[in-house]
């Protein structure tokens, strides 16, 4: 037996192994604080620690094994601090194997998970090199992993990030994923011997505290039994250690925090306690957090912000914090994440955005803003209030264009994200425009107003068939597509408001109302108002061709006084000029070859001249049927008559077709016909 004075720290290590007492260990590991980092410097001076260690990390993990040191310690062998310098660089590498997973081996470090699962190879490796704070930079690290990870899909990174930058096992992966434990063996049994050429090409240290923040962040996701369960042993324990604090707290007993550093066994626990924040929903996570036990601890110096970003990127932008809104480019990160956060809540866009196919974006996204133009309570219903209201700069660099503007959020995502998805001279585009604006249809706002309106009709017409192409060749052929779709019945007021342009509509007849543009307030007005700006030659009815724009079916429409009765000349007329010759002679004033033409082509052709006038065919069936005056001036004097139809026409346009005393003239005494062309008396 070696004979030597008990100390007192001896005396409360024995009473600490006769009784488990938490508070006589606590009081010897804050008595050995200074001794500990005197060790550590120790074996730093003599080379026995590799660099993978920091001395912050290496002075906790012998924190963390004293206590099971202190009760294997025997008195009668050797004085207690003897024994614990002795086990010390033992017990730092017990600690950091069962923190990270990883064995040493010849200089290097195994993971103990792919050993245990059948993957007998090297996955990753720290490099021996002594320079470990070239690593230290974020954005190093941030590049050399983008190259790392080049050239993979979206669910490789993810299993890649998951497995090796949150040390998750295979079967978790695979929970994470939607995927089996086989599928995610199989997929990390391809990546990896690419991924072992790739280290050992740019030398990268994978244990580095910044190196898994990078993976974690790259995985865009955080596992929720991450937050609640999953964690390193140590993690563990410190999890139980602060629920243990906080409980003493209740009670009125002073006890230290135990989170009192930031490393990578507290951060799985501060993950849980943000987590706890942003479910929690308070509007002032930081007086909470700081009520935590966290009021003046280095671990909350830089700001809560400054923490989540660093322990839990992916939950910094759902905390309502007011300052994470003013640090330039990093809040342009967390308001991206926000958006995206938002924008997966909608039905197949996580799927679109991770596939990467901008055609299948702008369908999802479309679709959405089809049904759901009032897209503010949908941000602010997933957590982008703040955003809105304090993410503002004018300039559009460092914050949307204007506060509480969804659209000023969704053209700032995809303007960085996706800035083909906002040119609407490429294909797929987004269509902004149904994004509901406050004001939209004001004085102030004409400009916005009228690009509002003309990007809304362009759409619609460009799902007319053979529309997208007639564009980009010629006025003569957008005229002939918008007269076929018309002749189809496929251009109607019904068929407007159906695709979304009754705000546009109301939104225009404001605007005619205080006299700030021209606009009927019809479809056939809406028309007019965006060819006007763009194809003006297809509603120049002096032009070969040109829309025939009065066949737009609207409600109510012939019953407007004098302005049906234009509408009714004008669709009149362009449905003569369809007979061959007829706009020849109406031009040149040749009377009696307009009434050849309209003695061949209708009057000897069709037997029911009034039925064929009625069909679908000529477009004149709601115009004969609704226009009605019994005078013949302002409407027709008989309801589906062709006679009346003629002398409406012939009367309004001064032809005088009725006119006995010149030759030739139309008569109403034509046997069963009902009308013909007399030629000579």
């Amino acid at each position: 037996m070696i004979d030597f004075k008990i100390t007192n720290l001896e005396k409360l290590a024995l009473e600490y192994q006769r009784t488990g007492d938490n508070s006589v260990l606590n009081e010897i590991l804050v008595a050995r604080t200074e001794t500990r980092s005197e060790i550590v410097r120790s074996l730093i001076r003599r080379g026995r620690l590799s660099v993978q260690i920091t001395p912050d990390e290496a002075e906790i993990d012998l924190l963390y094994e004293e206590p099971k040191r202190i009760m294997q310690w025997d008195p009668e062998k050797m004085p207690l601090e003897v024994y614990l310098r002795k086990h010390a660089y033992d017990s730092i590498v017990d600690s950091f194997r069962s923190r990270t997973g990883f064995r040493r081996r010849g200089g290097r470090f195994r993971q103990l998970d792919d050993m245990e699962e059948g993957n007998p190879e090297e996955v990753f490796f720290v490099s021996e090199s002594p320079d470990l704070e070239d690593y230290d930079s974020y954005e190093h690290v941030s590049s050399r992993v983008g190259k790392l990870l080049e050239g993979f899909d979206s669910r490789s990174v993810q299993i890649i990030c998951l497995r090796y930058g949150y040390g998750m096992r295979m079967r978790e992966v695979g929970v994470s994923l939607g995927l089996s434990e086989s599928s995610v063996s199989n997929i990390l049994g391809r990546l990896n011997p690419v991924l072992r050429q790739r280290i050992q090409e740019q030398e990268i240290p994978f244990s580095t505290g910044v190196f898994m923040r990078v993976l974690r962040e790259r995985s865009g996701i955080i596992p929720g039994f991450l937050i609640s369960d999953y964690g390193s042993r140590r993690s563990n324990s410190l999890r139980d250690s602060y629920a243990e604090f906080l409980r003493a707290r209740e009670l009125g007993f002073e006890v230290p925090n135990p989170l009192r550093v930031l490393d990578k066994n507290s951060m799985p626990v501060l993950r849980g306690i943000l987590a706890h924040l942003v479910s929690s929903g308070t509007t002032k996570p930081y007086r909470d957090f700081v009520n935590g036990g966290f009021w003046c601890s280095p671990v909350i110096r830089g700001g809560l912000t400054e923490l989540a970003e660093r322990v839990a990127p992916e939950l910094s932008h759902r905390l309502r914090q007011t300052e994470k809104w003013k640090k330039g480019e990093r809040s342009v990160d967390i308001a991206l994440r926000a958006l995206q956060d938002s924008f997966f809540k909608v039905k197949g866009y996580e799927e679109a955005e991770v596939s990467g196919d901008e055609y299948q974006i702008a369908d999802v996204m479309n679709s959405f803003l089809r049904m759901s133009g009032f897209l503010k309570e949908f941000l602010v219903e997933n957590g982008c209030s703040g955003l809105l209201q304090e993410f503002v700069d004018p300039e559009g660099i460092y914050g949307l264009k204007t506060g509480n503007s969804p659209k000023a959020a969704f053209d700032f995502y995809y303007s960085r994200k996706y800035p083909g998805l906002l040119d609407r001279s490429s294909y797929p585009y987004l269509e902004l425009w149904r994004i509901h604006v406050n004001n939209r249809w004001t004085s102030g706002n004409l400009e916005s107003a009228v690009q509002t309106a003309l990007d809304a009709t362009q759409d619609f017409l460009r799902q007319l068939p053979g529309y997208r192409n007639a564009e980009t060749k010629s006025s003569r052929e957008v005229s002939k597509v918008v007269n076929a779709a018309l002749q189809k019945g496929l251009v109607t007021r019904r068929a407007m408001e159906d695709f979304g342009l009754n705000a546009v509509l109301i939104g225009l007849k404001e605007l005619a109302n205080q006299d700030l543009l021209d606009y009927s307030g019809t479809g056939k007005g809406l028309l007019e108002f965006y060819f006007q700006r763009r194809f003006p030659e297809v509603i120049d009815r002096d032009a070969l061709d040109y829309a025939r724009l009065y066949g737009i079916v609207e409600n109510r429409r012939w019953s407007r006084g004098e302005e049906s009765v234009i509408s009714a000349l004008e669709l009149s007329q362009d449905f003569l000029r369809t007979l061959d010759g007829f706009r020849r002679a109406e031009d040149s004033g040749d009377r009696e070859g307009q009434l050849v033409v309209l003695d061949r082509e209708l009057i000897l052709r069709h037997s029911n001249l009034s039925a064929y006038l009625l069909s679908r065919e000529t477009g004149l069936g709601g115009m004969m049927a609704s226009l009605y005056d019994p005078s013949g001036k302002r409407g027709l004097a008989k309801r589906n008559s062709a006679e009346a139809f003629l002398r409406f026409y012939s009367q309004g346009m001064g032809h005088s077709w009725f006119d006995s005393t010149r030759i030739p003239f139309i008569s109403s005494r034509g046997g069963r016909k009902g009308l013909e062309v007399v030629y000579e008396m």
